[in-house]
């Protein structure tokens, strides 16, 4: 009784870990740290590039994120516990994953091992999987590794003892975590198995080579080449880690707080983030028709430009975030259904986000190439000085909008990376890049229409604030149907001239019309230049 006691304390110590979004986060990347600072001193620290360094962290930090947001859904189905509990039990026990490289030296000593996945055939792993991971402990998932897992299901089978007093419960739930622990430990071989069958409609003839040349060959994708041969099994399985684990939080989102996830969603800002999408997509295709030989669709290839979709989306909702929270005075005069204004979230909730957001920036900027997460960054320091003080430059007409046009094109230089060589900008199309961004910065007055009032109770001084929302729709109206008219001659095809005189008049009307509600300016003007850069792709690559 007194150990039953003293357990169930226990357990109510882990559950009421006091951890809110930012230190779990500084929490989880600790351990993480911890445990690749341990491997590299058992290991005499080996020399690693740049590149090879952020692959293995990454990897590493997202094999074990993942790790953890299953075992945070199995424990939940199973137990029906609050999430925060299982969360803090988990970030607890989580500390485990520290030890696993020290009892590998301990036992190996001198002799050669190797903790890594399991590469085999579906025999193979069915063998293993009756037999604990099968017979070679020193190479795949090592005693360090398989000790790790035994104490660990223990735990997991004690925990739901403690919450079900269901026998049955404890035993399901024991062999299902050990499945999902295999499963994990051979995620390479199974996401092979599905590929193969896909491919050739059979997975019985896959073996240890056919998964090896899957994932211990180099990342060629498009013209970004992994040169580090350390690297390229954890870039592969980063770039599938860090999708699954954004869908995961996104579920996760939706359970902890319905209305708040919803809230956040509505305050994307759509029409700009698919203007920025499709700035990507120009830049790829710019890419594509100055290096088309590079050209090449395949499974990774898919998974770099879902990377690329992911990385563009939550490096721009990071700044909307940032940018929220700078204006929050003007907000409360002019957007007072954003999520801060209406006190869905707090000012601290919102920072935690944006760290978040940041990180998952940074992760897949990284998965591309240095050269791209250099850009990232970039983005995020104009992001920075646009809304923050002490510069806080959107402040200043013609600044702000050459700050906001010149972040957004960093997006169209990233897609023309992928395609270039050595990531270098030397048959970049500069002309088309200074028409944007001229042509961006005299429409971006569009979006401070809404903020009028309350750009100027704060001293921005926009172009509305300036000159008053009459006179800016019809400037920037006249400016935009110049824009098109000019696109005819910067591109050289004469073939788009009545698509740019037909759209250019239409978003004239739109613009300058006083019954087009300003709020949907930006929508409306971004929808009809989505449609004239469709006309510009038919004219010039088919």
């Amino acid at each position: 009784m007194k150990i039953r006691k003293r357990i169930k304390n226990t357990l109510a110590f882990l559950e009421k870990g006091q951890f809110n979004l930012r230190t779990w986060l500084l929490s989880f990347l600790a351990l993480v740290s911890t445990r690749l600072l341990l491997e590299s001193l058992l290991l005499g620290f080996p020399a690693k590039s740049l590149e090879s360094f952020l692959a293995l962290f990454i990897h590493t930090f997202l094999f074990f994120l993942l790790t953890y947001l299953i075992f945070l859904f199995f424990l939940i189905s199973i137990t029906k516990e609050k999430v925060k509990k299982i969360a803090s039990f988990l970030l607890w026990g989580f500390g485990i994953i520290i030890f696993p490289p020290v009892v590998d030296r301990l036992i190996f000593q001198g002799a050669l091992y190797k903790s890594f996945y399991i590469f085999d055939s579906l025999s193979g792993l069915w063998l293993r999987f009756f037999t604990f991971f099968g017979k070679n402990p020193d190479w795949g998932i090592t005693w360090g590794a398989r000790i790790n897992i035994l104490i660990s299901l223990i735990f997991i089978g004690i925990y739901i003892y403690l919450k079900t007093k269901n026998k049955y419960k404890v035993i399901g739930g024991v062999i299902g975590g050990y499945s999902l622990f295999f499963i994990l430990s051979c995620f390479p071989s199974i996401v092979v198995y599905f590929l193969e069958f896909f491919r050739i409609g059979k997975i019985l003839e896959t073996s240890y080579s056919t998964v090896a040349g899957y994932f211990m060959t180099p990342l060629s994708v498009f013209n970004l080449h992994g040169v580090a041969i350390e690297s390229f099994l954890a870039k592969k399985l980063a770039l599938i880690y860090l999708l699954l684990i954004f869908v995961l939080l996104v579920v996760l989102l939706f359970r902890l707080n319905l209305g708040k996830t919803l809230g956040l969603i509505k305050n994307i800002r759509f029409p700009q983030l698919v203007f920025n999408l499709g700035l990507l997509f120009m830049g790829l295709g710019l890419g594509f028709f100055y290096n088309p030989a590079v050209f090449r669709l395949d499974f990774f290839s898919g998974l770099m430009v879902l990377n690329l979709i992911l990385m563009v989306s939550v490096t721009w909702f990071f700044s909307v975030l940032i940018n929220d929270l700078s204006d929050l005075k003007i907000d409360k005069i002019s957007n007072k259904n954003r999520p801060l204004v209406k006190k869905v979230f707090s000012s601290k909730e919102y920072l935690d986000l944006a760290g978040i957001l940041f990180l998952v920036s940074f992760f897949s900027a990284s998965l591309v190439s240095p050269v791209v997460l250099l850009v990232v960054a970039s983005y995020h320091l104009l992001t920075y000085v646009y809304s923050c003080y002490p510069f806080r430059l959107k402040r200043f007409p013609g600044i702000s909008s050459g700050l906001v046009s010149i972040a957004s094109l960093n997006f169209l230089v990233i897609g023309f990376l992928v395609f270039s060589e050595n990531q270098t900008l030397i048959n970049f199309p500069w002309r088309v890049y200074g028409f944007l961004f001229l042509a961006y910065s005299l429409i971006t007055p569009l979006k401070d229409l809404k903020d009028l009032e309350g750009d100027k109770k704060d001293h921005v001084y926009t172009l509305p604030v300036l000159v008053g929302r009459e006179n800016t729709r019809l400037i920037v109206a006249s400016l935009l149907f110049s824009l098109y008219l000019g696109s005819v001659y910067v591109l050289n095809k004469q073939e788009l001239f009545l698509g740019a005189l037909f759209l250019g008049g239409i978003s004239f009307w739109i613009v300058s019309s006083p019954r087009i509600n300003e709020r949907r300016l930006n929508g409306l003007v971004m929808g009809l230049a989505f449609l004239y850069g469709l006309w510009i792709v038919k004219t010039i690559f088919l």
